[in-house]
């Protein structure tokens, strides 16, 4: 984007211009989406404009030996302040045109588009959110297929210190004790907690961790139903 020396004449009258800019219907359409003509834009930003002394000018450059087309949307103020950017014109193919007709409709489609951009102006429905939350979707969807379909791995096994892994009685009392809740239903353990006895299995025996976490639970709350009756166990 270029603009002059100083721009706060510019800025200050934007602020106002798009405080009181209507919402114009989109009511052309086109393809699978709607928008507002052109023509309509321009009648309903003049009056604003020209109330807090701003205009527009729109230009067209390029095009000789095979140079890329440009459009520069210039916003002015009375003083001479300015701010303006360029964009290259796409190419526009339309069934039953001419290339003269579709360098026209890639003009106007260009013109709209920048100087609706610089205003603050929506003049297309937001058709690329649909489209992308529809992407999101359908990779979701393929995702979870390929995940369903995938053949399933099974968890490693854990070894403990004595080179044997839990036996199931173990693996429902392991998870019992790090289950174990407080009378207000809050987890006892927290999770960084639990990874931590959890890798206590380099360490000790299946038992002997079972022991090892009844006696921290034991600290917590003596009351908690998951205890054996017997004293703490060393």
């Amino acid at each position: 984007m270029k603009q002059s020396e100083n721009i706060v004449d510019v800025l200050s009258a934007l602020v106002e211009v798009q405080n009181e800019l209507p919402t114009f219907p989109k009511n052309k359409k086109a393809f699978n989406y709607k928008y507002t003509e052109l023509d309509t834009i321009v009648s309903g930003i003049k009056p604003v404009m020209h109330k807090y002394g701003l205009a527009f000018m729109q230009s067209v450059s390029g095009g000789e030996n095979d140079a890329p087309m440009t459009i520069t949307t210039r916003i002015f103020s009375k003083s001479g302040q300015y701010v303006e950017d360029s964009i290259v014109l796409p190419k526009i193919t339309m069934k039953g045109s001419n290339p003269v007709q579709e360098v026209g409709s890639a003009i106007s489609y260009m013109k709209r588009y920048c100087l609706t951009a610089m205003l603050g102006i929506t003049s297309d429905e937001d058709v690329d959110a649909q489209v992308f939350d529809r992407n999101v979707q359908q990779q979701a969807k393929a995702e979870q297929k390929a995940a369903q379909s995938a053949p399933k791995t099974e968890k490693p096994e854990t070894i403990y210190a004595d080179g044997k892994p839990a036996t199931a009685e173990q693996k429902a009392r392991l998870h019992e004790l790090c289950s174990a809740k407080y009378l207000n239903q809050q987890p006892i353990f927290a999770k960084d907690e639990m990874q931590m006895y959890l890798a206590k299995s380099k360490e000790m025996s299946a038992q002997d961790l079972i022991v090892f976490i009844e006696n921290a639970l034991r600290n917590r709350r003596a009351d908690a139903p998951e205890l054996p009756e017997n004293k703490v166990q060393k």
